[in-house]
């Protein structure tokens, strides 16, 4: 019994150790494999800069990475952090180091923030090629919302002083404001009902990576799991990746149907609240004109855009506007129907769903020229 018993003792140790070994070599192998020939998904740490508790990426950590698609690692953008703590390969100054030029701030989630193209490709690069003599920054976390800008456009004013805001409008943008909907993150600003108006309710935690996040982070194969197979891995949250959507429709004969179509009159619930974070937005830069951008359906024909609503809450922006002079909307689905008629080039990047390149350029090119329409670079001097 014990000559047997000890058989298989050193059986099942040699059994571990063979494990051991394969498991060492395999991962050994898995890192190499991705961060060279399928390359992992890097993105930036988030910090919360105090006391205006604002989001943005820690320019004292990584600052250059590349964010890749799927399990097979489609290429995203290569991602640049700034000294200011957001992507962008242009460098931040203050209203005084930039000698009078006129500045274009832009406000958006995960279009803005722009993990899907090269930041070279970004609005904030082609703005000022397509308006000389202007900068143009961007300030984009994906994931935010209408209020998130409402509480950014306050830190822009105060070390940038833009002069033209550009704010881009999704679906959810109002709603997800609204805590009373649910959505409650501490980390971020919302606003709820108080009495037959509203109140802004501000972050009531500060976010921070802990040291086990920071080395995960440090191992290619991890990384993989985790953004590009998007496994919930043991002790760490669920990682947040932009997801394939519906925003742009799809293209096709006649175009695409809109998602907002089925629930036309729905922005009428949705519009005091669009209202109140729009005339805080106007309290909080007097004088300064706002263009609020809408990203919507991208294949319609352009004969059936009058006649396809808005995405409820795109559309009880665009309603709230009418009454703030300062405040004007850009519907891009015309520049986008216009475009897919001409060229027939599609505008998604690799997930699907954002912007690549050539809707950047093309979204650029609209803002740029509604910009100089309606003279809001010299209106802001």
């Amino acid at each position: 019994m014990s000559s047997s018993s000890g058989t298989r003792s050193r059986g099942a140790f040699a059994f571990l150790v063979r494990l051991a070994v394969f498991l060492l070599v395999f991962g050994g192998f898995a890192e190499v494999w991705f961060r060279t020939v399928m390359p992992a998904s890097i993105i930036p740490d988030l910090y919360q800069q105090q006391p205006a508790t604002i989001y943005r990426f820690d320019p004292y950590g990584l600052t250059v990475g590349l964010n890749t698609v799927g399990r097979l690692c489609l290429h995203g953008g290569w991602w640049h952090v700034n000294g200011a703590g957001w992507n962008s390969d242009v460098q931040y100054v203050s209203a005084a180091s930039r000698h009078q030029r006129p500045l274009i701030a832009l406000f958006g989630d995960s279009y803005i923030e722009g993990f899907l193209s090269d930041a070279d490709k970004h609005m904030d690069a082609y703005l000022p090629k397509m308006l000389p003599g202007t900068d143009s920054y961007a300030f984009g976390v994906s994931g935010w919302y209408l209020e998130q800008y409402v509480a950014v456009s306050r830190y822009a004013r105060q070390r940038f002083q833009p002069n033209v805001l550009v704010i881009f409008i999704g679906h959810g943008d109002v709603s997800d404001s609204l805590r009373s909907n649910g959505v409650v993150d501490p980390h971020w600003w919302q606003i709820g009902a108080r009495g037959t108006s509203f109140v802004e309710l501000p972050p009531t935690a500060v976010k921070s990576m802990t040291r086990k996040q920071l080395l995960a982070k440090k191992s290619a194969l991890i990384r993989y799991l985790r953004y590009n197979a998007q496994l919930t891995l043991p002790g760490m949250p669920n990682a947040s990746v932009a997801q394939p959507g519906a925003e742009g429709g799809t293209p096709g004969e006649g175009g695409a149907t809109n998602a907002g179509g089925s629930a036309s009159s729905a922005w009428r619930g949705l519009e005091p609240a669009a209202d109140f974070m729009v005339s805080r937005l106007c309290v909080d830069n007097p004088g300064t004109p706002i263009v609020f951008v809408s990203d919507d359906a991208r294949y319609l024909s352009v004969q059936d855009i009058p006649r396809t609503p808005l995405a409820p809450d795109i559309e009880a922006v665009q309603v709230a506007t009418r009454s703030h002079s300062q405040c004007s909307f850009l519907d891009t689905r015309y520049a986008f129907s216009r475009d897919w008629a001409a060229h027939h080039i599609r505008f998604e990047a690799a997930d699907g769903d954002h912007w690549n390149a050539y809707a950047n350029g093309l979204v650029a090119r609209s803002l740029a020229d509604f910009i100089t329409q309606n003279h809001f670079l010299t209106k802001a001097k």
